[in-house]
């Protein structure tokens, strides 16, 4: 509150000083803006627009711009200047410097700055003017107030009042733009407004319309009080408007003044023309560094919701004709890439090409590879095919000899999350449902190779098993890729699949690291979309992350997270949730405040759940209440179960030299005395007593989790015990309703929230960490440098933090490896 307070203090500090130097020139009136400028700020998407109100930019889109240049004559004559302008906005910024050279008045020089807040359904700007004569250096200062809603498609209202601060001239006024067909196809404009000089006043109107009979042509036309027509055209195409309007007498007898315009930017040219395209370029995917699930600050790598989106832009861009898949550097987990690979499937579906370039590659990332037209393999590269293991450490040795016991209170046949504890290598049922999922997982991607590689299952098995770890030269021989060498050999592969070169790349990600761009003929990609040509807030989709250990104030940070569900649940302008599970488990309390978040949250808005490379145990009772489930195939999920451990004093105290001497009031009050962990292991009566606990909150889980998902307590108790599950078979089995990733979730959300098809959504993603906390983690995290932490010991850490506690949660050391 104090920021914006000062922020606030420091904006009008600033007008104020301006307002000190104030002397008498010519006044821009609401009727020279009018005839300036045709339709009202209102109504016209334009630069110039904030200008004559403030506030126009405010209902901009983040990071869009405009550029728009403005040159106006008195008659035909081009020397005949009048007016000469250039105006730039953004959403919350607009300048404007506008050169005038009038007959009632000296020659001046205008230079606006506006600042602008608001939502693209309402906004408030204010601006200042400070109004130079060249001659002799004098200026006057002048504001402008404003405000813009547009409540919905077919309405547009706006209100701006402004003056010279010494207090000679004040206007006030008010516009309205109506939309019969809901769209820019058709406009109607008014505006009126009266100025006031010393104890006179004038009033104004005009009236007008503005008509787009195709996309990227716009016909206007207005009349106004003093009996002039205003008529005007532009025409757009790929950023660049031109446009033209002339000033008659109602009797056309003359031409008063011309107006001649040009704009470049988002919103100025605004629809494009419908000139085909000949695709003439390539996007190169340049994907170096770990792809991350959400964007932060100070994180280097790529982010998944944005490569999405820039693969599915490119789907649709007529410019693009394929993409350079460039992994060099590349990580990510198995759920994410399955994700980019079915996105990337979509955009060749469209009859368009990919080229993969591959130098260190995994049996992962070949996978990822494999969904090119042809895949080429760096030089000096090297490919690794060695399948998929799943690995598990057990430190019940260690923790022996360190004299720490260790009781398993485990009464769920496949909830192992103690084992690393108290064996030494896999039980029964731990093979029994890891092989199950092995088996699931690397059946799929055996399929997928099989088909895009065209190799039998012969082939296949003599290359994980017998060949496995591959050059360049022994991967072509192979089949496995189709040429080697770097740019050059990608470029001509290129020319082969299109029949002719192409010369001009775009780039998605670190230009600096690029296989194929150059400075002179590549531009950056991004998955800005061209706006709308709606009025009012666009539908949005807010993107929630949940991730790491379901605990109520670190990892998923459950007790911040469950406000924040709710708190987007209730805002107007959002119209689904899609919520990113990505958790172990952890805390049955913290999973539950989630999940009834999410409950909460259905009764206002449809939500879907898309689970990540894990949503089991906890992470399937974050999960189990969303409106409808998403899992990859590679999603372990599941586990739905509870089991404690009991970390106790079998030596410890005794190396450490430590004794310990306890009073104590009630039979059972002992059993957390001690030094770091309890000095005791539990009784054969605690131990049932907590066997009642365990299979009380198990059965409330199941009940919870049958409630969720529309099925019997017993047809969920047939597949629980603490079974984990890929997401194959959790479909199959009723635990999710669909495969799929977070495009999939999104759409299945447009769908179920009635957002019509070809309406642009807005995706707003949860929690945002602010500039200043990323900062300061980062500075904490450099203070001090330390040893990092191993699996184990921070696995010991956390078990012995909740010594006792009855956990939904899996085995925090498993990893997949290959």
């Amino acid at each position: 509150m104090k920021k914006t307070k000062f922020r606030y203090a420091a904006v009008l500090f600033f007008f104020a000083a301006l307002s000190v130097f104030s002397y008498d020139f010519h006044y821009f009136s609401p009727q020279e803006m009018s005839q300036l400028w045709g339709p009202t700020p209102g109504v016209r998407e334009s630069a110039v627009s904030a200008f004559a109100n403030p506030s126009y930019n405010g209902l901009q889109v983040p990071g869009y711009s405009d550029v728009e240049l403005l040159y106006a004559t008195d008659g035909y004559a081009l020397d005949a200047m009048q007016h000469l302008g250039m105006f730039y906005n953004t959403r919350r910024l607009s300048l404007g410097l506008l050169y005038s050279s009038l007959p009632d008045a000296e020659d001046q020089l205008n230079f606006n700055i506006g600042l602008s807040f608001g939502s693209r359904a309402i906004s408030f700007g204010l601006s200042n003017g400070s109004v130079i004569t060249p001659s002799d250096g004098r200026f006057f200062g002048n504001y402008r107030l404003g405000a813009l809603s547009r409540p919905m498609r077919f309405l547009s209202l706006g209100f701006s009042m402004g003056g010279t601060y010494n207090g000679d001239w004040f206007d006030m006024g008010g516009e309205v733009g109506v939309r019969p067909l809901g769209s820019n196809l058709l406009t109607l404009f008014g505006t009126y407004s009266r100025t006031f000089h010393d104890s006179d006043h004038e009033d104004f109107w005009s009236v007008g319309l503005d008509v787009k009979p195709i996309p990227g042509i716009a016909v206007r036309g207005a009349y106004s009080k003093d009996e002039r027509i205003s008529l005007g055209l532009s025409v757009s195409w790929e950023g660049l408007s031109i446009s033209g309007s002339s000033v008659t007498p109602r009797n056309f007898s003359s031409v008063t003044n011309m107006v001649y315009g040009i704009g470049l930017g988002d919103y100025v040219a605004t629809p494009s023309l419908p000139i085909p395209v000949t695709g003439s370029r390539y996007l190169e995917l340049n994907l170096k560094g770990t792809l991350r699930t959400k964007p932060s600050y100070f994180s280097g790598g790529t982010f998944l919701v944005e490569t999405l989106r820039v693969i599915k832009k490119a789907e649709n861009d007529p410019d693009i004709r394929g993409i350079v898949l460039n992994t060099s550097g590349f990580s990510a987990d198995r759920e994410s890439l399955w994700e980019l690979r079915r996105a990337l499937e979509n955009f060749k579906s469209t009859g368009k090409h990919i080229v993969a370039f591959i130098d260190e590659a995994d049996f992962d990332i070949y996978y990822f590879a494999s969904v090119a037209d042809r895949i080429i393999m760096d030089s000096g590269g090297t490919l690794t095919m060695f399948g998929y293991a799943v690995g598990r450490g057990y430190f019940k040795n260690t923790l022996d000899k360190l004299g720490i016991g260790v009781t398993e209170l485990r009464y769920l046949t496949y909830k192992s999350a103690a084992e690393s504890y108290t064996r030494t290598d896999l039980s029964g049922a731990d093979r029994e449902q890891y092989n199950a999922y092995l088996d699931d997982i690397f059946g799929y991607t055996k399929t997928v190779l099989m088909r895009a590689r065209s190799l039998s299952e012969e082939e296949f098995n003599a290359i994980i098993n017998e060949e496995y770890l591959y050059s360049s030269r022994s991967a072509r021989a192979r089949g496995l890729v189709d040429g080697t060498g770097r740019e050059e050999i990608v470029g001509s592969t290129i020319r082969e699949l299109e029949g002719r070169p192409i010369y001009s790349y775009a780039v998605h990600g670190n230009p600096k690291t690029s296989l194929m761009a150059d400075s002179y003929t590549s531009y950056r990609y991004d998955a800005r979309e061209t706006p709308e040509p709606y009025w009012g807030e666009p539908a949005r989709i807010a993107v929630i992350h949940a991730s790491g250990q379901t605990d109520m104030d670190r990892g998923m940070a459950a007790r911040q997270l469950s406000r924040l569900i709710r708190d987007v649940a209730q805002r107007v302008y959002v119209r689904a949730i899609v919520i990113r599970v990505d958790s172990p488990g952890g805390s049955a309390v913290a999973a539950d405040y989630v999940a009834e978040a999410i409950r909460d949250a259905r009764r206002q808005v449809p939500v879907v759940v898309t689970m990540g490379s894990a949503a089991a145990s906890g992470g399937y009772w974050v999960s189990m209440y969303a409106d409808h489930i998403v899992a990859a195939p590679y999603t372990m999920t599941g586990s739905i179960g509870v089991i404690a451990s009991w970390f106790y004093d079998n030596g410890l105290n005794e190396k450490l030299g430590i004794t310990l001497d306890t009073l104590q009031r009630g039979d059972h009050a002992d059993m957390l005395t001690g030094f770091i962990m309890p000095r005791r292991d539990l009784s054969e009566a605690e131990q049932e007593r907590y066997r009642l606990y365990i299979m009380d909150m198990y059965d409330e889980f199941v009940g919870k989790v049958a409630a969720g998902r529309g099925m019997t307590k017993e047809a969920v108790e047939a597949i629980a015990q603490g079974r984990i599950y890929s997401g194959l078979s959790a479909v199959e089995l009723g635990l999710a309703d669909s495969i799929g990733g977070l495009s999939d979730a999104i759409e299945i959300a447009r769908n179920l929230a009635g957002i019509q098809d070809g309406r642009q959504i807005v995706f707003e993603e949860y929690p945002t960490a602010s500039l200043f906390d990323s900062i300061m983690a980062n500075l904490v995290t450099a203070r001090i440098s330390l040893p990092e932490e191993t699996p184990f010991v921070r696995d010991l850490r956390y078990r012995i933090s909740q010594n006792g506690r009855v956990l939904p949660l899996l085995p925090l050391e498993f990893t997949l490896q290959q």
